[in-house]
């Protein structure tokens, strides 16, 4: 694997996560008391460009902030990362947000509130992109509006080597949105609403023809699947103590960008890299939040 360090925009969400700790999640008309309270930056695009920098890439956040403390929060944080900025959008009114529950097993809940992120101007962002030279991947999520996602994808397929979709939240996309996606990467439950099935090995036999390289379906603790360039299944990473699952998922993603955009041959590497990014969500839900839980380089290598 190459030590060169990848250039990736990420282009996508950023929220401020309100995380409440309770006993279990709660069931219809259950009203709860949290055991503790945080607010941490989160968001999936800002989570997904948090751990690519804490994996050694140079990372380019695109997205839009409102111009509450918020805002200034999860400016602050992405700089602290060594992240370009240059290219958020600061926008009237209220930054993204999400309320978090997580149990004490780990398992999460979450509802987000756009904010910001349903103001994200695609003509911005992809001027900000021309001006910043190419990158080996443009990584793309669903917490923007499904519009944008799609002019980007369009429009940016010539300044970017390889151009990576986590369609998340889960939602149908257009067969054109697809064919200039290159990786794209989902879970079992966001598998079945794309495609309808509820086998995920059909799922992603069928969401491979989609694209133009690759699909990977994540099973949770039983792996993943994956069906393109190369085809097969991966098992997934123990770790020590589940405290936290919420950026396990783009803690996954971010890898899996990483380790492709290194390697020398995609089919043939393959296997190795989504190894290496079950290693590293393995290891984020051992600690609590989601950007503070991505794991270094140096920690998924050890």
């Amino acid at each position: 694997m190459s030590s060169v360090a990848p250039v990736v925009s990420v282009v996508g969400s950023l929220n401020a996560d309100r995380v409440l700790r309770v006993e279990a999640l709660p069931r219809a008309g259950e009203t709860l008391t949290a055991l503790r309270t945080r607010t941490l930056p989160g968001g999936k695009g800002a989570n997904q460009a948090v751990a690519l920098a804490r994996l050694g890439c140079h990372v380019r956040m695109l997205g839009a902030v409102g111009t509450d403390p918020d805002g200034a929060l999860l400016r602050g944080a992405l700089r602290a990362e060594g992240i370009d900025i240059q290219g958020l959008q600061e926008v009237g009114g209220p930054s993204g947000g999400a309320t978090v529950l997580v149990d004490q097993s780990g398992e999460n809940l979450i509802v987000v509130t756009p904010g910001a992120n349903a103001r994200v101007d695609a003509g911005e962002v992809l001027g900000r992109m021309a001006g910043s030279g190419p990158v080996d991947v443009l990584l793309l999520q669903l917490e923007v509006p499904l519009d944008v996602v799609a002019q980007v994808a369009q429009e940016a397929r010539g300044m970017a080597q390889r151009i990576v979709l986590n369609a998340a939240p889960a939602m149908p996309l257009d067969a054109s949105l697809l064919g200039l996606v290159d990786v794209l990467v989902v879970n079992e439950h966001e598998a079945r609403i794309m495609t309808g099935l509820a086998d995920p090995t059909r799922a992603v036999t069928r969401l491979a023809a989609q694209v133009r390289e690759l699909a990977v379906v994540t099973l949770g603790s039983r792996g993943g699947l994956y069906a393109g360039a190369a085809t097969g299944r991966f098992a997934a990473a123990s770790a020590d103590a589940v405290v936290d699952s919420t950026g396990a998922g783009d803690c996954f993603v971010a890898a899996l960008c990483d380790g492709l955009a290194r390697c020398a041959d995609s089919a043939a590497d393959l296997p190795g890299v989504l190894e290496r990014a079950a290693r590293a969500a393995a290891l984020a839900v051992t600690r609590e939040g989601a950007q503070p839980a991505m794991p270094t380089r140096v920690e998924v290598d050890a």
